[in-house]
């Protein structure tokens, strides 16, 4: 049998292209470190297990069919990686689901506003939202927090509490107010902060 024979630069760029793989997935899972979380189960709120990783912990919560999962931690961190995955993983059973960033969900509300019909897709987009099976809203607090904007996002997040729907929620925002800035309790009131971090 003829020898292989492989190139030197042939070898470096496959010795290139795997220590980038690793590299990636080095920092996937140090994202899934340190992502901070908390997770409601409606039934259970204190049902956590604590000792499992991220993922697989908010996994969990959404795939009983009465879970809802808020993802925060600062940019880069690793949340809406960890939300799309739990979108991919809901698909793969089929469930209804929608994905919005919250503020080209608001910004897309209002400019239906001054067109034939306004109201109604206003109000099917805020229904929509409520509705779904599952949903995540991406990225809550970056909007502008005008009055408008805020009594819409109270609005579709109680009821969906209400009702019970899977909602995935991520967030730079810390439930209590920092030096920092203002957290989820005093932007959309406690009521909705304490049952999204029971």
């Amino acid at each position: 049998l003829m020898p292989m024979t492989i190139s030197v630069r042939t070898l470096l760029v496959a010795i290139e292209a795997a220590a980038e793989v690793r590299a990636r997935e080095q920092a996937e899972a140090a994202a899934l470190r340190e992502v901070e979380w908390r997770a409601f189960l409606s039934a259970e709120p204190k049902a956590l297990a604590w000792q499992e990783r991220p993922l697989e912990r908010a996994w969990k919560k959404l795939a009983v069919g009465r879970g809802s999962v808020i993802l925060f931690g600062p940019n880069g961190c690793g949340k809406t990686w960890i939300a799309n995955t739990l979108l991919r993983r809901a698909a793969h059973k089929k469930t209804p689901q929608a994905s919005h960033y919250v503020v080209s969900w608001l910004f897309n509300i209002q400019a239906s506003y001054g067109r034939e019909g306004s109201e109604e897709v206003a109000a099917e987009m805020v229904e929509e939202a409520i509705g779904v099976r599952l949903l995540c809203f991406d990225d809550l607090g970056a909007e502008r927090p005008t009055e408008w904007a805020l009594e819409r996002l109270r609005h579709v997040i109680h009821e969906r509490l209400e009702d019970r729907n899977l909602t995935i929620i991520t967030t730079n925002l810390p439930l209590e107010t920092t030096e920092a800035g203002p957290g989820i309790r005093e932007i959309y009131g406690s009521g909705i902060a304490s049952r999204l971090y029971d």
